[in-house]
């Protein structure tokens, strides 16, 4: 399947940097096909799911319908049929696009299928950047459970760890499979383990400080992963 990733843009060359860490760590071989300053696209065998619970610098994971000219992409959205399934369409335009609401009309009129705004099945979604995309969402990144597991909101609170989504990318970055093991010798609050084992990998820590070694232990516990300390 060939999918776009929607990147965040705190750190983009460091986002676009763990989405191809993460395709690298997949068990399926994938062939990367461009890249942009807040896009990403490759055609992997990966799931896109499993991409959406494993990417940190990013929102969401589509999957690239076409890319061209905004007329060929309302062509395209032609043959897009939900028979029996409820659909929205949703335009993200990082070149200051003013005309959003109009061009999800036009592709919404050539969509089949029932519209829902609040709640669809289906999202179509046409992105632009130096072209334009007409994909169809496949995972969304849950940003807000980052945010919750911020040091401030741990059981164990120091003011030196990383941000969960700054942890979580460079556990990507490290590659580890799922299932494989992730060592961090200076584990500090234990931040980067907690991510390590929420995206299945075996995590192991250590620290010269053995108060740290505790409270990361307590933090991990907090949030049901089981690590080596």
């Amino acid at each position: 399947m060939r999918v776009l990733v929607e990147l965040s843009g705190e750190q983009p060359a460091l986002a676009r940097a763990e989405v191809l860490a993460a395709l690298e760590a997949a068990s399926h071989p994938f062939r990367f096909l461009l890249a942009e300053e807040r896009l990403l696209a490759a055609e992997t065998g990966a799931a896109p799911a499993w991409l959406g619970r494993r990417l940190a610098l990013a929102h969401f994971v589509d999957e690239l319908i076409v890319g061209g000219e905004l007329d060929e992409v309302v062509d395209a959205a032609r043959s897009l049929k939900f028979a029996g399934r409820t659909f929205r369409v949703r335009v993200n335009s990082y070149k200051g696009c003013h005309n959003k609401v109009e061009l999800e009309k036009t592709l919404g009129d050539v969509v089949s299928g029932t519209v829902n705004l609040a709640a669809p099945e289906e999202e179509v979604r046409l992105i632009e950047g130096e072209r334009h995309y007409l994909c169809r969402r496949l995972a969304a990144i849950d940003r807000r459970a980052f945010e919750a597991r911020k040091v401030a909101e741990r059981a164990f609170v120091q003011p030196i760890s990383l941000h969960p989504r700054l942890a979580r990318a460079l556990v990507n970055l490290s590659r580890v499979p799922d299932g494989g093991t992730l060592l961090d010798p200076f584990c500090g609050t234990g931040g980067i383990l907690l991510e390590a084992g929420l995206i299945g990998a075996r995590p192991i820590g250590g620290d010269v400080r053995t108060d740290m070694i505790e409270g990361s232990r307590s933090a991990l516990r907090e949030f049901g992963v089981e690590a080596t300390l």
